[in-house]
C-alpha cells in the first residue's frame, strides 16, 4: 500500500480529534509521532494513522 503524508488538518479531520488532544496523546506515546521537516511543517504517515484508528476500533470491540 502506498503511504501518503498528511497535514495536521487532515489528521484532525480523519480522527475527529482536536490538535490539543493529538498532542496530548503523542506526549503519552498513544499516537503516531509526526515527521518534522521544520517547526511549522509536520506530517503524519497515513498508514500509521490508519493503524492507530484500527487499534482503537479493535479495543472498543473487545470491551463490548
Amino acid at each position: 500500500m502506498d503511504d501518503m503524508l498528511l497535514r495536521f488538518s487532515d489528521v484532525c479531520s480523519i480522527t475527529s480529534l482536536s490538535k490539543s488532544t493529538i498532542y496530548r496523546y503523542m506526549g503519552r506515546g498513544e499516537f503516531p509521532k509526526a515527521i518534522s521537516f521544520n517547526y511549522y511543517n509536520k506530517r503524519w504517515s497515513k498508514n500509521e494513522i490508519q493503524e492507530w484508528i484500527d487499534k482503537w476500533k479493535k479495543k472498543r470491540i473487545q470491551s463490548l
